[in-house]
């Protein structure tokens, strides 16, 4: 597919690039321990509960749920819930690490194209132009014209959105190779927070 041109800003709004490496570590480790909190919470007050619900979610939707839930939630540019949290529902009721990581990753990676393909197509119409303007969005934006693949990586791995990050490198023109090429980086994050939430979180609860 051919490149399509660089979505200019309308008005030259766009801010200065503010990526600051220390602040995204910050929001990565508060992000980690408030999440594996939450969960460990959940697990010790309402255990019967969270095991129940989690066991019940695995048995009527399973991997394919998991993945869906992965691809709507990456293919979104805004805030929704994180998903996570549907890889530790999997992890309690019993789909087993491997599996969790392969359908959230598959999963990540059909949200992430479907962004790509979405930005694309509707890179020049005023919806996406008036969304660069504002917050985050912004923000991402100007460091995809900066930085590249490099921001994208990030999106990927960090808590800077990566759905965002998608659809602002598809925007300014990143080919659909180089996309996939970067996001191979998202099922690392998938493992490494699986990891965490099996051996810290669901510990706790057991």
């Amino acid at each position: 597919m051919t490149d399509s041109p660089a979505v200019a800003d309308p008005k030259g709004q766009l801010p200065p690039p503010d990526f600051q490496a220390g602040r995204l570590l910050l929001q990565f480790i508060v992000g980690l321990v408030v999440f594996c909190a939450l969960i460990a919470g959940l697990g010790h007050f309402y255990k019967a509960e969270t095991l129940a619900l989690a066991q019940g979610w695995v048995e009527g939707f399973g991997g394919l749920g998991l993945a869906l839930a992965w691809a709507l939630l990456d293919s979104f540019p805004g805030p929704l819930l994180p998903q996570d949290l549907f890889s530790a529902f999997a992890l309690l009721g019993g789909l087993g690490f491997w599996p969790t990581v392969l359908w959230s990753s598959l999963g990540s990676l059909a949200g992430g194209s479907l962004s790509w393909l979405l930005a694309r197509r509707l890179a020049r119409t005023r919806v996406v132009l008036w969304a660069i303007q504002r917050g985050a969005t912004r923000r991402v934006y100007h460091l995809v014209e900066r930085n590249g693949p490099l921001t994208l990586m990030l999106g990927a791995v960090t808590p800077l959105p990566y759905s965002v990050a998608v659809w602002a490198c598809s925007a300014t023109g990143m080919s659909y190779r180089v996309f996939l090429l970067v996001s191979v980086t998202r099922p690392m994050r998938i493992i490494f927070y699986c990891w965490l939430i099996e051996v810290g979180a669901i510990r706790l609860i057991n």
